[in-house]
């Protein structure tokens, strides 16, 4: 999480940021996962949900979060707003 987060604030710091953000959550099954990390790892998850802060007037997304616990946006609202 720490390298997407430092890749996405590094790339928006090359376009200049609108005015207008938005956050935008999702859910992807796990049948997309890495099969060879989930043996790997013996770790057994069913989704992963991914919140998303993006620029509206860009299309730029400025930061991610992705969970396997499936958090309510209320949670994770703070954390993608914080810089």
């Amino acid at each position: 999480m720490a390298v997407w987060r430092a890749l996405l604030r590094h790339s928006a710091e090359l376009v200049k940021s609108g005015s207008v953000h938005a956050i935008d959550a999702t859910g992807f099954d796990r049948q997309g996962a890495s099969r060879h990390y989930a043996n790997r790892t013996n770790y057994r998850f069913k989704a992963v949900k991914t919140t998303a802060l993006v620029d509206c007037e860009n299309s730029l997304i400025l930061d991610i979060h992705c969970s396997m616990r499936q958090p309510h946006d209320t949670q994770i609202g703070p954390q993608v707003l914080e810089p």
